[in-house]
């Protein structure tokens, strides 16, 4: 089979994130298909930019579309997606030519979704939504913008359009198949296949970064991660406003990353002993820290939009490093608890936070292991290749009617 994924902002492990869209691709390749990964020459999520064209990228073929560079979620960025869609759009036709028997729009946001629908149609191919967060509602619920704003109409109109002509939508958030029905989403053409685990990255131990937590660790033996985006969306401050009751804990705060929070938070903390900070790292070396730490927090803060679920990689990534992990959120679904896989304060009960780390000092170490085992053991299910596997069976099962011939 052949299978064109549109994603504006895949990574690989050499470009950065998001990873996904690669893992995927490579899942697919192993067993026996043909991939080509469309996305765009800048994304702020990597740590290099493709070069135009295609080529092979760590072994799956890319066409890279050339858009504009952008510094932040402005006008910049905007124009950065209309660039992307309008490109798809005038090479709708040349696209078709590779003779996809899929196509999968799968960036972020909902805009690449009728220019991948024009192609899919021009190659008589089977036509995939993927969906990874919920737009507009995101910006919406998250930013407080307003329903009415052109953009978010916009974006309203190309998501109901998704939903409306897709012969599958794919969430990667387990309750999220009522809303799209809402929306216009036919009965019986939805799958959840959340993010996964990734068996081949490896960790990678930063000497460099290491060394200046050796110390630390000798007065604070017990060291808790944090890695990701440093933003409200995350509920660092919770964490940190508790580093004196962590401190006599014994424990120790490590957050790495960046973010529109990461300065303010650094000023505000760098004076604690007990809290160190680091810049965004690669993924093996984000991994590596993971396998030198106690346990890994991974929080949201309080959204109606937790009611859909949630598929952090973060948390997988803790699991995948049989690392206990702090789940501190309120949602859809709790992977944490799925898999006792470690702590699950609830954000709605005062203290709860606190009570955790407490709890955490207080295991023994078996405890410990059977929680890092727990997780290791749930993640592994949520492989690439089985994820591959459910992502086409799915397609097969909820559409039949519509599959087209499958070329080898």
């Amino acid at each position: 089979m052949r299978i064109m994924l549109i994603n504006q902002y895949a990574g690989s492990p050499s470009l950065g994130m998001e990873f996904r869209p690669h893992s995927m691709a490579r899942a697919w390749r192993n067993l026996g298909h043909h991939v080509l990964i469309v996305t765009g020459s800048y994304s702020h999520l990597r740590n290099a930019q493709p070069l135009r064209g295609i080529r092979e990228v760590d072994g799956i073929n890319y066409l890279t579309v050339g858009t504009p560079t952008y510094h932040n979620n402005g006008a910049g960025r905007l124009a950065n997606i209309a660039w992307f869609r309008s490109r798809l759009f005038s090479r709708a036709s040349e696209l078709a030519t590779w003779q996809p028997d899929v196509v999968i729009a799968s960036s972020t946001h909902p805009m690449d979704v009728r220019p991948a629908a024009k192609i899919a149609k021009r190659a008589g191919a089977k036509f995939v939504f993927e969906v990874h967060d919920l737009w507009p509602l995101t910006p919406m619920l998250a930013a407080g913008v307003s329903a009415r704003h052109p953009v978010i109409r916009w974006m309203q109109r190309e998501e109901d359009f998704g939903y409306s002509v897709a012969d599958l939508v794919v969430s990667l958030l387990p309750g999220t198949e009522e809303y799209m029905q809402s929306r216009g989403l036919p009965v019986n053409r939805w799958a959840y296949i959340p993010n996964g685990y990734d068996s081949n990255m490896r960790p990678k131990r930063s000497v460099e970064k290491l060394k200046p937590l050796a110390d630390i660790a000798a007065h604070y033996p017990i060291r808790i991660l944090y890695t990701g985006t440093h933003s409200d969306l995350y509920p660092l401050r919770d964490l940190l406003d508790l580093n004196e009751t962590a401190a006599d804990l014994g424990i120790h705060l490590l957050l790495v990353g960046d973010g529109p929070s990461k300065s303010e938070l650094v000023d505000e903390f760098r004076h604690c002993p007990n809290v160190a900070f680091l810049d965004r790292t690669p993924r093996r070396e984000s991994l590596g820290l993971m396998c030198e730490s106690d346990a890994g927090f991974a929080g949201l803060s309080q959204s109606p939009l937790l009611q859909y679920g949630v598929s952090p990689n973060k948390l997988y990534d803790y699991m995948s490093m049989k690392l206990p992990v702090i789940e501190y959120m309120n949602a859809f679904n709790s992977p944490t608890s799925e898999a006792k896989a470690g702590l699950c304060p609830d954000p709605n009960i005062p203290g709860s936070l606190a009570s955790a780390l407490e709890d955490l000092c207080d295991a023994n170490s078996a405890q410990l292991r059977a929680w890092g085992a727990n997780g290791h053991r749930y993640v592994r299910q949520l492989g690439y290749p089985a994820l591959a596997a459910r992502f086409l069976t799915a397609l097969e099962t909820v559409a039949p009617s519509n599959v087209p011939h499958l070329r080898n």
